[in-house]
């Protein structure tokens, strides 16, 4: 089965005989969501940077935390604040610390739970 994309625009869904056929995303598409990254990871950094109180840029988002200033009591003040600002909720049990040890590492996280 093929599925009609010719009435849909970017991202859109349709179905079709219960399946679910998904558009190619279309330029503009790719061009806004490597904004909305950006812009997410902006506002991960600027979070951070109040906690460490040194500013997170490219040279320095790869690094662990610890290099950064952050300790085990400022990354739960750290990962409350994330929770504020994205307003989603973090399930302490599972989060894998070792994934979230860095800036960029952080920002991924936040993409996956809060913006699903």
């Amino acid at each position: 089965m093929r599925c009609d994309y010719s009435s849909l625009r970017d991202g859109e869904f349709a179905g079709l005989r219960g399946s679910r056929c998904r558009m190619p995303l279309g330029e503009s598409s790719v061009a806004k969501r490597g904004q909305m990254e950006a812009d997410l990871k902006e506002k991960v950094y600027k979070v951070i940077t109040g906690v460490a109180g040194q500013p997170i840029n490219a040279g320095n988002e790869t690094f662990p935390l610890n290099q950064l200033g952050i300790d085990s009591l400022s990354t739960l003040s750290l990962l409350m604040s994330l929770q504020e600002e994205f307003g989603c909720e973090f399930d302490f049990d599972k989060i894998e610390f070792s994934s979230i040890n860095s800036a960029s590492g952080l920002a991924a996280y936040i993409e996956k739970v809060c913006l699903k």
